[in-house]
C-alpha cells in the first residue's frame, strides 16, 4: 500500500521511493515512481495481447468474449491508476512492435472517454455472478462500480450516481456482517467483496503486484491525524465527546513516548479503528502490545496475518486477498456523487451511511442521531468524506480522494509528522508525477509534463 504513506494517514518510517513525492525532493528519475508506471504498462500490455489474439482463437464464442472483457477491465483499471497519477500518458490499445514503440501522451480526458466506453462496452460479455471456483475473475457488477469510480473520480457525479445505483440495486452485494472477518481468509467470500486480487501463500511467480506483508508493516507508520480521526462510540470526534480520555490538542514527539502509550486515548473509539490499527495495548497474536519498536507506536493492522498458535508467519508470504473494490466503497461512492450532483434525498444519504456504521460488530451511531437531520450538502459531504477516510483506511484510496478533493496541498502543509520526515508541497511540481525520465530516453514522442521540466 505504498500510496498510503504519502497522505495523512501514514508516512515512511524507513525512508521510501515515494517518500520524496510528500517531501517535495521527487526527481524523474524516481526508482519507486518507475517502477509505478511500468508495472501498470506491463498489465496494459498483457491485456492488449489478450484482446487482440483471443478472437483468433477456436475456442467457445462466449467464453472468449468474456476473457476480451476481463483483459479490458483490468487494462480501464490501470489506465485510471495511471491518469491519477501522471495525468497525461500514452494510450495504447494495441500490441506494439519495435516499429509502434514511440508513442506520444494522450490527453486525460480522451483516456477516459475510452476507459467509459471500454467498460461500458463489456458488461453483457460478463457474468452478473462469479461461479464457484473462480474468485477474482470481474463480472459486470465490477465492471460498473468501477465504471462508477472513473465517474466520481472525473466529476462526473450524476454518471457516477446514477452507475453505482445500478450496482446496488440490480446486484446480490451486500455489507459484510464483520468488520473485522472481513479482512481474514474468512471474509475473502464475502458478498461485500466486488472485485479483489487473489494470492495464495507459497506462490510468488508472475505476480503483477507485490503482496502486502503478512505481519503489520513497521515501515509504514500511522500518523496522529489518522488516530485522532476515529470517532468515540458515541459518535462524537475526540474534541467534542466526553469518551475521550486523553487530550485532543496534543501532539507527540518523538521523547513524548508518555503521549504515545498512554492505553487510554485508544479506548472507546469507532471499533473500526482496532481493525485496521494495532495500538498500544491492543491485543495482536494473543498478547497486548506494546509497539515501542516504531516512532508512531501505531501500526496498520489490516491485511495483516495474525500468527496461529504462536506459528509465526513469512513476512512477505501473504496469503489474504486485496480487495479493489468492495460494496461499501460503492454505497459511498453513490451518496458522494449524489450530494455533489444536487440531486439527492438526505434520509436515502442517511440510510446507505448507516449501513456501513451499523454492522453489527461496528454499531457506530446512526447519522440522524448524531450529526442531526435538515443537514447542508456540505456538511453531508464532511460526514461521506469521513466515512470513507474510516471505512476504506489502507486500502490505497485515501491519496486519490485527497488528489481529487484538491485537498491534497493542504495535507501536506498542515499534516503533523512527529519525527523530522516533513511534508513540503512545491508549486507546481506536487499537483503530478513526473514522467519517469527512463521512458522519456527510450520513447522519443514523449515528452516531460510542463511542471517536472
Amino acid at each position: 500500500m505504498p500510496l498510503e504513506g504519502i497522505t495523512d494517514d501514514a508516512y515512511w518510517n524507513w525512508g521510501h521511493g515515494f517518500d520524496a513525492l510528500a517531501r517535495g525532493i521527487a526527481a524523474p528519475t524516481n526508482g519507486n515512481v518507475a517502477g509505478f508506471w511500468a508495472a501498470n504498462y506491463m498489465g496494459i500490455r498483457r491485456s492488449n495481447e489478450v484482446i487482440a489474439n483471443v478472437p483468433n482463437i477456436d475456442m467457445d464464442a462466449a467464453t472468449g468474449k468474456r476473457f476480451v472483457a476481463e483483459a479490458k477491465f483490468i487494462r480501464a483499471l490501470l489506465y485510471l491508476n495511471l491518469t491519477m497519477t501522471f495525468r497525461d500518458v500514452p494510450l495504447i490499445l494495441e500490441p506494439q512492435g519495435i516499429a509502434e514503440a514511440d508513442v506520444p501522451k494522450t490527453p486525460k480526458a480522451e483516456i477516459t472517454q475510452q476507459i467509459i466506453k471500454d467498460l461500458n462496452d463489456i458488461t453483457a460479455d460478463l457474468p452478473d455472478v462469479i461461479p464457484a471456483g473462480e474468485r477474482g475473475r470481474a463480472s459486470s457488477g465490477a465492471a460498473l462500480s468501477l465504471l462508477a469510480r472513473v465517474y466520481l473520480y472525473n466529476d462526473m457525479f450524476a454518471e457516477a450516481a446514477a452507475t453505482a445505483k445500478k450496482v446496488m440495486d440490480n446486484y446480490d452485494y451486500a455489507i459484510h456482517p464483520s468488520y473485522k472477518e472481513l479482512f481474514t481468509l474468512a471474509g475473502e467470500d464475502s458478498k461485500e467483496v466486488i472485485f479483489g486480487i487473489e494470492f495464495e501463500r507459497g506462490i510468488q511467480e508472475g505476480q503483477l503486484i507485490s503482496r502486502h506483508f503478512a505481519l503489520p508493516p513497521v515501515h509504514i507508520a500511522t500518523l496522529p491525524n489518522l488516530v485522532n480521526a476515529y470517532y468515540c462510540t458515541d459518535g462524537l470526534p475526540i474534541d467534542k465527546s466526553p469518551l475521550f480520555l486523553g487530550d485532543p490538542t496534543e501532539k507527540p514527539t518523538l521523547d513524548d513516548m508518555e503521549y504515545i502509550f498512554n492505553t487510554e486515548r485508544y479506548k472507546n473509539r469507532d471499533p473500526r479503528m482496532d481493525v485496521t490499527l494495532i495500538t498500544p495495548g491492543s491485543i495482536w497474536s494473543e498478547e497486548v502490545t506494546d509497539n515501542r519498536f516504531v516512532a508512531a507506536g501505531v501500526i496498520f493492522r489490516k491485511w495483516a496475518e495474525e500468527p496461529i498458535n504462536g506459528v509465526e508467519l513469512n513476512y512477505r508470504d501473504n496469503a489474504l486477498n486485496f480487495y479493489v473494490i468492495r460494496y461499501a466503497d460503492v454505497l459511498l461512492m453513490w451518496a458522494e456523487a449524489s450530494v455533489r450532483s444536487g440531486n439527492y434525498v438526505e434520509a436515502e444519504v442517511d440510510a446507505v451511511i448507516n449501513q456501513i456504521r451499523q454492522r453489527p460488530d461496528v454499531m457506530m451511531p446512526k447519522v440522524e442521531n448524531v450529526e442531526g437531520t435538515g443537514l447542508s450538502a456540505e456538511a453531508l459531504l464532511d460526514i461521506i468524506k469521513h466515512e470513507r477516510r474510516i471505512e476504506l483506511a489502507y486500502e490505497m484510496l485515501r491519496y486519490y480522494d485527497l488528489k481529487r478533493w484538491n485537498e491534497l496541498k493542504e495535507v501536506y502543509q498542515n499534516v503533523f509528522i512527529p519525527n523530522t520526515n516533513v511534508r513540503r508541497w512545491v508549486e507546481p511540481s506536487s499537483e503530478v508525477w513526473p514522467i519517469p525520465q527512463s521512458e522519456i530516453d527510450n520513447n522519443s514522442e514523449l515528452e516531460q509534463n510542463p511542471e517536472w521540466k
